[in-house]
């Protein structure tokens, strides 16, 4: 009868109640496995826990995670139960593939909830990550930081310029912006700036505003604040401390290197897995569900990495 119960389950996993809160849901033992068996819900907080957090990985995917010094984290927001607010996952290189090895389903974003999950990761292990991507979240920039004190904590291009061009759009530019082509170029050499090395970044920001049209100063206003720091008041004091310095966004190094430069890997998984699942806030039951074949077909990828097949082009 419990064999019965439990392929029913494992077979129609939906047939359970659905939860209705984070305080209603109880995973039944066999709902903690992956779909071979191994154990899957790392970490657990607790029904009681009112910042309740789950965290599914399993000991050969925190293997991979220990060799890998490469590391991308990224939160998606739409594929998650209703009683959740994000899952966050993080992805890491395995000769020459990024592959995503830690799933969690979080209530909250701030630092302190990033925190409890690398504690978790890291009790009874050690990581040794040299570089973390993320996006310019200050509360992940935060946390990471101080897990790991010794890696570079690295904001993504592709959401740098991203910000850069929202700005242009709050600030009423973007009819400008379309059909100016000076404009235009002006406003790409903002994010461009993160090409030079790092020590120049101050000089290469004032030779683009000693040029740049006045219609652009209030973006330009907004990035120097963000990424760069203003001046001291006092000449010849520097300049105050960014809320992302130079040394988060600058991908000089990083081109030279062959590096990764963005997340995009990591957003292109979030959307195949969003298709996967096939709608927006699931049952917890469904995304367990989508959750235990993914990473079966991550399993698979490893495999071939394994096998020495080659990575897809970046």
């Amino acid at each position: 009868m419990r064999r019965n119960i439990r392929r029913q389950r494992q077979e129609n996993p939906n047939a359970l109640p659905i939860p209705m809160t984070v305080e209603d849901l109880e995973i039944p033992v066999d709902q903690r496995l992956t779909l071979g068996g191994e154990l899957f819900l790392y970490h657990d907080s607790g029904r009681n826990d009112p910042r309740r957090i789950l965290v599914f990985t399993t000991e050969r995917n925190l293997q991979l995670l220990s060799t890998s010094e490469s590391w991308f984290a990224d939160g998606t927001f739409k594929v998650v139960p209703t009683i959740f607010f994000q899952l966050w996952t993080i992805h890491a290189t395995y000769e020459g593939h990024v592959v995503p090895l830690v799933y969690c389903l979080m209530l909250n974003k701030d630092q302190a909830s990033y925190a409890r999950v690398l504690a978790a990761l890291q009790e009874g292990r050690a990581f040794y990550p040299t570089r973390i991507m993320i996006d310019y979240e200050f509360a992940a920039k935060n946390a990471f930081s101080q897990a790991f004190p010794n890696a570079h904590v690295q904001g993504c291009l592709f959401h740098l310029c991203q910000r850069i061009h929202e700005r242009i759009k709050q600030e009423g530019l973007q009819v400008l912006y379309n059909e100016d082509e000076e404009i235009r170029t002006q406003a790409r050499m903002i994010g461009a700036i993160a090409f030079v090395p790092v020590e120049d970044t101050v000089e290469a920001f004032e030779a683009l505003a000693g040029i740049a049209r006045a219609e652009l100063q209030p973006v330009l206003n907004y990035f120097e604040d963000t990424y760069v720091g203003r001046p001291q008041r006092a000449a010849g004091h520097g300049r105050q401390a960014a809320r992302f310095p130079p040394i988060m966004w600058n991908m000089f190094n990083a081109t030279l290197q062959g590096e990764f430069r963005t997340n995009n890997h990591v957003e292109g998984w979030h959307r195949r897995f969003q298709i996967g699942v096939g709608a927006d806030h699931p049952s917890f039951w469904q995304f367990l569900t989508c959750l235990k074949r993914e990473h079966a077909m991550n399993e698979v990828t490893i495999g071939q990495a394994q096998a020495g097949m080659a990575p897809p082009a970046r």
